[in-house]
């Protein structure tokens, strides 16, 4: 049962809110068509339906709506908010074509999901950012995603 792909939850950004930055797929589209609203979004749908959606139909509850155990912090980013000071995105990030997304869950500990996609998804890149922050699931404090 595949979760349906809902574009808003792959470019919120509160920094972007915050400092009214725009966010949305094609921004950036001067710089290269490779930034073009359909190529971004062709991206965040393969990101959806390859990783999260898997991520989400093992991990559960099976949903898309404010409850869920797969939370996405961030994927989309538009050059100005990948390296707004918040942020410090790599200048070549990934984030930016729509192909890079940061999970955490509030259940599950980060090593727990990080071994689930090395041994079951297809990835160009896995990285576990900050396993030196702990592997806790209480909510408290900065944690690894």
């Amino acid at each position: 049962m595949a979760l349906p792909f809902v574009l808003n939850e792959y470019i919120y950004s509160e920094t972007a809110k915050t400092y009214n930055i725009n966010n949305f797929p094609g921004a950036d589209v001067f710089e290269s068509e490779d930034f073009s609203y359909e190529k971004i979004v062709s991206n965040l749908e393969k990101l959806h339906n390859n990783v999260i959606d898997p991520l989400r139909l093992e991990f559960g509850p099976h949903t898309n709506n404010a409850n869920k155990m797969i939370k996405i912090n961030s994927a989309y980013r538009c050059t100005a908010l990948n390296s707004h000071p918040s942020i410090k995105g790599a200048s070549n990030s990934q984030h930016k074509y729509g192909l890079a997304v940061d999970i955490q869950s509030p259940k599950h500990r980060s090593s727990l999901i990080w071994n689930w996609c090395f041994q079951n998804l297809d990835y160009h890149q896995l990285i576990w950012e900050f396993p030196e922050r702990g592997d806790r699931v209480d909510g408290a404090g900065a944690r690894s995603w």
